[in-house]
């Protein structure tokens, strides 16, 4: 256990500081491209994901698995690494070929023809993918885990290091998100020589045949499978997003505009709490596997309930500091005000977003892929329905829409079905609840903060503080009524027994006071 905490541990300090580096550079781009260069670049790099999803996305997974097995035989795990390598590079090369070959021809799959040169220059970095993600399958599977994380850090540092100097005295903006685009092959093509170069320190390719070639395209397809939705889902919103938008009266230049803001700017900013949650369930998840197989179904419900109320209490004292600073914050952060208000209308969908993520992660470690997959067919069936439909009636605000339908009938059919599999309590949903009320006095005292000292400072400055305030003055009032309590997940992850929750500090000093502390002390017994 101590070991599976600090694997846990240093991946997530990795990707805390990866996600970090890379929302600066988000920022940088932003402001040096502008929302209609961000909306070019976003609707280039869908396409991109949809086809680094195909031939990479289960990958990983797969080798890790099948190298972990084969630990016992290190040259079966090269063996494994090189089927993947091999297997990946085929057909991301021949598609590669394809594209550029047929570019011309593919001018349908954007609404503005700037994105077809921004696509074709992330072919490289579409052969980089399938290489880096064999060798990075294969450090996971021999729990190289510092390796694994240094990776990807490495790989968000050197796109923000070749985006900074290829974004340099360029003016004109085709040739900004040609450049951009061209950070992000150098940070591909980074990753995967420096991967392969991590592997061969403690591996080597070696000649392989049809016995590593089963298992693996058997492993990695019904996982490409579900993730390969989810790419083409986005891929979808990014292409009918802007046209309907331009059908509704808007012109190309101002929907993609508008659709950068969102994808580009706002979206990010809602994706703040999963970076917490993501570490939370790195930790729970493996002990909900563990206590599901030995069908343990006190310490199962105790799992899920501490995970799922510490995600959705994150989520809410987040939302609370947005909906009081947000506006301000992501237009001085942007220097865009659309930003500012469409972050205000979309904060609520951080609660959807965080019940529907950690509760696929739940079912997943449940063995019930199948029904994850399920629900969320039937949530991107509504959210395209949404896309397609409303905005001719509410513009941008579709795809608010849209995803509030999709996050929630997934996060509600997921809850539905891990309820009747172990019987979960749903005591998350009323803390929750608490937490929104508790958020409104924090919420006011941050915004007046945010409002005073913007006579005195820069507005992003003073509004960061006034959102500091918001967040901190909520968690410390959820701290006091007992309904967040970061003792008990740290005891678990360390594998401590659970001690019985302590009750709040206003209702300790109800009891002590009712037990003396505010009454006067008994008079003495008669003959003592």
């Amino acid at each position: 256990m101590k070991q599976i905490v600090k694997a846990a541990f240093l991946i997530t300090v990795f990707s805390v500081a990866t996600r970090a580096v890379g929302f600066l550079y988000r920022i940088f781009l932003s402001r040096t491209l502008g929302a209609e260069g961000m909306g070019i670049l976003q609707v280039a790099l869908s396409v991109f994901g949809v086809l680094v999803t195909f031939t990479s996305s289960g990958l990983p997974v797969t080798v890790s698995r099948l190298t972990a097995r084969s630990g016992r035989d290190p040259a079966e795990g090269d063996r494994i690494v090189t089927s993947a390598a091999l297997l990946g590079l085929s057909v991301a090369g021949v598609l590669a070929l394809l594209l550029f070959l047929l570019r011309k021809q593919l001018g349908f799959l954007f609404s503005d023809g700037r994105c077809l040169p921004v696509f074709t220059a992330l072919l490289p970095a579409f052969l980089a993918s399938a290489l880096y993600s064999a060798c990075r399958g294969g450090l996971w599977g021999n729990k190289s885990f510092l390796s694994y994380s240094l990776v990807e850090f490495c790989e968000e540092a050197a796109m923000v290091a070749a985006g900074v100097i290829f974004l340099q005295g360029v003016d004109l903006l085709a040739d900004k998100t040609l450049n951009a685009a061209r950070a992000v092959t150098v940070s591909y093509l980074t990753a995967a020589v420096l991967t392969v170069v991590l592997y061969l320190r403690r591996g080597k390719f070696r000649r392989c045949g049809k016995k590593q070639f089963l298992p693996l395209l058997k492993g990695a397809a019904p996982i490409t499978a579900v993730r390969l939705l989810g790419c083409l889902l986005g891929s979808a919103v990014a292409i009918l997003m802007p046209q309907r938008l331009t059908a509704a009266g808007m012109t190309p230049a101002e929907a993609l505009s508008l659709y950068g803001v969102m994808s580009g700017m706002v979206m990010p900013l809602l994706f703040l709490p999963g970076t917490v949650t993501g570490s939370i369930a790195l930790v729970l998840v493996p002990e909900v596997s563990v206590t599901s197989q030995k069908k343990d179904k006190a310490a199962l419900n105790q799992n899920l309930s501490d995970s799922l109320n510490f995600s959705l209490l994150v989520a809410c004292i987040i939302l609370c500091g947005y909906l009081s600073c947000g506006s301000s914050f992501a237009s001085a952060l942007y220097e865009n005000p659309e930003a500012g208000r469409l972050l205000t209308i979309s904060a609520g969908l951080m609660i959807p977003m965080t019940l529907s993520q950690l509760s696929s992660t739940i079912m997943n470690s449940l063995g019930l892929e199948s029904r994850v997959m399920r629900h969320f067919a039937l949530g991107a069936a509504c959210m395209l329905g949404a896309v397609i439909l409303l905005p001719s009636l509410i513009g941008i605000y579709a795809i608010v829409v849209g995803n509030l339908l999709q996050l929630t009938l997934s996060a509600v059919l997921n809850l539905r079905v891990i309820r009747r599999q172990s019987g979960l309590r749903m005591d998350f949903l009323k803390n929750g609840l608490r937490c929104l009320l508790l958020g409104i006095p924090a919420g006011c005292l941050g915004r007046m903060t945010a409002e005073l000292l913007s006579h005195f400072l820069p507005a992003l400055l003073a509004s960061g503080i006034g959102l500091g305030i918001a967040v901190g003055s909520l968690a410390l009032l959820c701290c006091l009524f007992g309904l967040l309590d970061l003792g008990l997940l740290l005891r678990r992850g360390q594998g401590k027994p659970t001690e019985e929750k302590k009750p709040s500090l206003f209702r300790r000093l109800k009891t002590n006071g009712k037990r003396g502390l505010l009454r006067k002390a008994p008079a003495p017994k008669s003959g003592s």
